[in-house]
C-alpha cells in the first residue's frame, strides 16, 4: 500500500475494531438488562443489589417484577399490599414486549423495569384485582377477564389501565381489537378514550396505529383528515397510501 491506502485501511481497520468492542459492550449490557433483578444469597433476598426483607427459604420469583414468600407478594421490590400470596397468581398470556397488539410498531406504551419493557397487566389475589400494583376499585374478582394491554372487564364494566372506563361500555360486547383499539356494539374506544364518530359495525383495525370504518381512516384514534376509506391500504414501517396521496404514521406526504 502507499502511505495514502495505508492510513485509508488503518482507519477502516479501527472502525471496524470499533464496531467489535461496541456490540460486545452492547450484548452484554442486553444480558444484564434481561437477568433477573431479584436474587437470593447466604438467606437474604436483594433487588437490584439491595436487601428487602423477605423469606429466603420460600421466596419465589414470579417474572415481570413480581415475586412471593409465604407473607408477601413483591412487585420492583416493594410489598403490595392486601395480597395474599396463597391466591397470586399472574394472568397468562401477558405481553413482554412493547406497544399495542401483535405485529408490533414499537410505537406503543411501555413500563422499563429490570425486565426490560413490559406492558402493566392485572392480577389476581382472592377477591382483589390488581393493576401495576395498585387495587382497582369497583371490579368483581368473580367475573374479572384480562383482555390485554390494559384492557379488561367483569360482568358490568369496562376497564382500563386500572381505572373504569366511562362511557357506559357494553361488557358482554366489549372487544380488545389490538394497537390500543377496542369496542362494544355501540362505541370504538383508542387508549379507553372513545373515538367520536366511529362506525363500530365496519370498523377494522389494520397495522402500524392504523384502522378504518366505512367512512374514515384513523392513525391512533385520530382521524387521518383527507383520507379515503375505500382505497386506503397500509404499507410497511408506517407508510401507507390510497388513490390520491400517501401518508407516513398518520400525516400526509
Amino acid at each position: 500500500f502507499t502511505n495514502k491506502n495505508g492510513r485509508a485501511m488503518n482507519r477502516i481497520l479501527h472502525k471496524a475494531l470499533m464496531m467489535v468492542v461496541c456490540m460486545s459492550f452492547a450484548s452484554a449490557a442486553f444480558a444484564q438488562r434481561y437477568q433477573s433483578d431479584y436474587r437470593v444469597l447466604n438467606n437474604r433476598v436483594q433487588y437490584q443489589g439491595k436487601d428487602i426483607i423477605a423469606d429466603a427459604k420460600t421466596f419465589e420469583v414470579l417474572g415481570f417484577g413480581y415475586a412471593k414468600d409465604r407473607i408477601n407478594v413483591y412487585l420492583d421490590g416493594v410489598v403490595l399490599k392486601y395480597v395474599d400470596p396463597t391466591t397470586f397468581r399472574l394472568q397468562p398470556g401477558i405481553n413482554a414486549h412493547r406497544g399495542h397488539g401483535t405485529p408490533n410498531t414499537n410505537r406503543g406504551h411501555g413500563v422499563p423495569n429490570g425486565d426490560g419493557y413490559r406492558i402493566p397487566h392485572y392480577v389476581v389475589s382472592g377477591n382483589v384485582v390488581m393493576f401495576n400494583g395498585h387495587k382497582v376499585e369497583g371490579i368483581k374478582a368473580n367475573s374479572f377477564k384480562d383482555l390485554n394491554d390494559g384492557y379488561a372487564k367483569d360482568a358490568y364494566n369496562v376497564y382500563y389501565m386500572g381505572k373504569r372506563v366511562p362511557y357506559n361500555m357494553v361488557s358482554s360486547s366489549f372487544k380488545n381489537l389490538g394497537y390500543g383499539y377496542a369496542r362494544d356494539n355501540f362505541d370504538v374506544l383508542y387508549e379507553g378514550k372513545k373515538i367520536s364518530g366511529a362506525s363500530c359495525s365496519t370498523f377494522k383495525v389494520l397495522d402500524y396505529g392504523y384502522a378504518k370504518d366505512a367512512f374514515s381512516v384513523y392513525f391512533e384514534g385520530q382521524k387521518v383528515k383527507g383520507a379515503s376509506a375505500s382505497s386506503f391500504v397500509v404499507d410497511k414501517d408506517g407508510y401507507a397510501h390510497d388513490f390520491f396521496n400517501s401518508y407516513y404514521w398518520g400525516v400526509k406526504i
